[in-house]
């Protein structure tokens, strides 16, 4: 059914208490009874009421609200031509998204790429649908939850996305035949996956639904029996279960080595407790309490006193998956500064006009950039690499990159934050993905591997290797 069509004067019209129409980005909204609720109080909408309100209202609302929203309040469209009608934004050929300059990768924008195919360019479109569809939202309504919903998940886990975060090559024989994922499935495909979940902006609901296949399952897919995979695999990756992964301790800390967990045949307790992460009370942390437990032997995966290797074994892809999520989390920054630089005034200027916020964002772009093509030149090593030979060849840069991915949205979170002022301090509003940022940085600096140990980890590896090619 064809939207109906308003001139600006039928618009004017709805003015008043009770009756208040408002034209955002040509379309027409009917806030009548939103009145009481609206949260910066019922003389500002009845000061606008009937009026184009586009700048004004994206200067204080993130983009999601309104298509939270649209289908209870939207009536129709402003008619072509009308004063306050701007004409949609010319789409040039190949080009995808919401076109932000920086907002997105830049073969999303204007640049060529050796590394994607058309394959890939329809799984990138699938997924912006799923995030902008099924997640954005929801997730007000869960991400302070202490677990994710669990229709999502089964969403999810129905539409391919779960299993596309295990890493190549794509599990299809644990797959029911109608889930389909990317023809000929690679870490390009990966990539693109964790790059669209992570532009929802908040690592905590993210952890919730990306972790367990992206971390935690790897052992039990790649060294579990037989028996164990079609018992377990399955039930995460269709989104039924959820899995974790036990990975320190207290003492233990960085030095996974240095654990002194023990396994001993057929004993039994073990019991939980949830542990408070700032800002990701959502991702399932936990206190997991050992005392006598008892593990069938069907249970135990690979070879008995050799699960450290088994542990270390995805090492590499972890910390591929937490950089991926950090250029990310790094370029909503990016985006959301641009969109807010634009419509927020300030002395008497848009920020957009004031040099130092321009210095902010192209010193934020610099980085972002650089980052992203590290990224995708690493992503290509992965998808041309054996695992063993990718073990062997990558682990040193691996670990610079994901120490440097922290840095670098450390960075864009601090400006940010100056950029947004005092509306990067709400948990909600124009700044809802800006105020988690600086929290959030402490939670990509140190799992996987805290910043300084990778440091030194591949320092020590590069001096090693400068020491045999000397011969000294």
């Amino acid at each position: 059914m064809a939207s109906k069509v308003y001139t600006a004067q039928e618009v004017s019209q709805h003015n008043k208490s009770g009756d208040a129409w408002f034209v955002i980005d040509n379309k027409v909204y009917d806030l009548s009874k939103f009145q009481e609720l609206h949260p910066g109080g019922r003389k500002v909408l009845v000061d606008n009421a009937g009026k184009e309100v586009t700048q004004q209202y994206k200067a204080y609302h993130p983009p999601n609200i309104m298509r939270k929203y649209h289908s209870k309040l939207y009536v129709g469209d402003l008619k072509e031509g009308e004063p306050g009608y701007k004409p949609p934004p010319f789409q040039i050929p190949g080009t995808f998204g919401d076109l932000i300059p920086f907002g997105d990768p830049l073969w999303y924008q204007r640049f060529n790429s050796p590394y994607y195919k058309e394959t890939h360019v329809q799984w990138r479109a699938k997924l912006r649908d799923f995030v902008e569809g099924e997640i954005m939202p929801t997730l007000d309504s869960w991400k302070d939850k202490p677990v994710p919903p669990k229709d999502l998940l089964l969403k999810m886990g129905e539409a391919g996305i779960l299993a596309a975060l295990t890493g190549a090559p794509w599990p299809t024989q644990y797959l029911p035949a109608h889930i389909k994922g990317p023809e000929n499935f690679d870490t390009f495909h990966e990539l693109i996956t964790i790059d669209e979940l992570a532009r929802i902006g908040n690592s905590g609901a993210l952890a919730a639904i990306t972790n367990g296949p992206s971390i935690a399952l790897t052992v039990v897919y790649k060294f579990g029996s037989e028996e164990m995979k079609k018992r377990i695999v399955p039930e995460v990756l269709l989104g039924q279960k959820m899995i974790a992964l036990a990975i320190s301790e207290p003492q233990a800390g960085s030095d996974v080595a240095g654990m002194t967990t023990t396994a001993e045949r057929d004993m039994e307790g073990f019991e939980t407790r949830k542990l408070n992460i700032r800002g990701s009370d959502v991702s399932g942390t936990a206190f997991l309490n050992f005392d006598n437990v008892r593990v069938p032997v069907a249970n135990m995966i690979g070879q008995e006193g050799k699960g450290f290797k088994l542990v270390m074994y995805n090492f590499n892809h972890e910390r591929f998956y937490v950089t991926a999520i950090v250029a990310r989390m790094a370029r909503v920054c990016i985006e959301e500064c641009v969109r807010y630089a634009l419509v927020r005034k300030a002395f008497g200027k848009s920020l957009s006009e004031i040099q130092s916020i321009r210095m902010k964002i192209a010193a934020m772009v610099r980085q972002v950039e650089s980052l992203q093509s590290w990224l995708e030149n690493i992503t290509y090593q992965l998808a041309t690499m054996s695992h063993e030979e990718a073990n062997m060849k990558l682990g040193d840069v691996i670990s610079l990159i994901k120490a440097h991915s922290s840095k670098v949205y450390e960075y864009c979170a601090r400006e940010s934050t100056q950029i947004f002022g005092g509306n990067s301090m709400y948990t909600d509003g124009v700044g809802k993905k800006i105020e988690p940022a600086v929290g959030q940085v402490k939670g990509y600096q140190i799992p996987a591997g805290a910043e300084d140990v990778m440091d030194d980890f591949a320092a020590r590896v590069a001096f090693k290797t400068a020491a045999k090619i000397a011969k000294l």
